[in-house]
């Protein structure tokens, strides 16, 4: 392998840029999506609506591969709501069954 002479740029030696030198596409966005149900968050009943989410642990546990409620996801900036839903219904199978 040959490393590019002082003044060239890694491009023009045939190598690959560096991860941090390379533009990402401003339109794609991967994001972490965390699937949260009723049973797991607290909304009080007084004036206040104060919403309590898991705790650390709590979230920890949730996280687990085999609970299927955590992953990344790749959204683009031309996605429309029903694309949203669509992939995110393909990615988590139950959300499939919950409806708002």
């Amino acid at each position: 392998m040959e490393h590019a002479k002082s003044g060239e740029s890694d491009a023009s030696s045939g190598e690959e840029p560096n991860a941090k030198r390379r533009r990402r596409d401003p339109h794609t966005h991967a994001k972490s999506v965390m699937v949260l149900l009723d049973s797991d968050v607290y909304v009080s009943k007084n004036d206040q609506n104060v919403v309590l989410m898991p705790n650390t642990i709590e979230m920890a546990q949730l996280k687990k591969p085999g609970k299927g409620r955590f992953g990344k996801m790749t959204f683009t900036s031309d996605m429309t709501e029903t694309d949203v839903l669509r992939a995110l219904c393909s990615k988590f199978p139950i959300l499939r069954t919950k409806r708002r």
